[in-house]
């Protein structure tokens, strides 16, 4: 079942992008310019090798955009502190729980130091789903609700 494969999963073993990192002091220009550069969405911000924040494009629409000046003051300014993570032996199902509960898109996951690891989007989690269930997924109709009466292309 769909339950039963997500618990089993680790969420540090889907084929995650390269975490990208910033520490606290970085500012927020140089922290897009890496974000851009990387194509991710969000930035780990780490002090001593430890996760103390997340900067997300969230942030960036919630917090930067209507400030004059912004780009160039330190991340820690307008990152998101002390994010809720997942160890690296966490389920998937777990990270999926946080997004959904506290309206996360990103969770990320720690070692047992609190260092990154690694971080889960949505977008991780659609992909995994649609890769693990193809079938399923693929066969799905354009618009909800929608019956076939005869195969495509048939």
């Amino acid at each position: 079942s769909v339950e039963r494969r997500l618990k089993e999963m680790k969420a540090v073993h889907l084929d995650l992008a390269e975490v990208t990192t910033a520490p606290p002091i970085r500012s927020v220009r140089e922290c897009l310019e890496a974000m851009r550069a990387s194509g991710n969405d969000a930035v780990l911000v780490v002090e001593g090798g430890r996760l103390v924040g997340i900067f997300t494009e969230r942030d960036v629409l919630d917090k930067v955009v209507l400030q004059a000046g912004a780009a160039g003051r330190p991340v820690r300014e307008f990152m998101t502190k002390e994010p809720m993570t997942i160890g690296r032996d966490e389920s998937l199902a777990k990270a999926i729980h946080y997004m959904h509960r506290h309206g996360f898109r990103h969770v990320p996951i720690v070692d047992d130091g609190g260092r990154p690891v690694g971080l889960v989007g949505q977008m991780d989690v659609v992909r995994f789903l649609a890769g693990e269930y193809a079938d399923k997924v693929l066969n799905l109709p354009p618009v909800p609700g929608q019956v076939m009466h005869t195969p495509e292309g048939g």
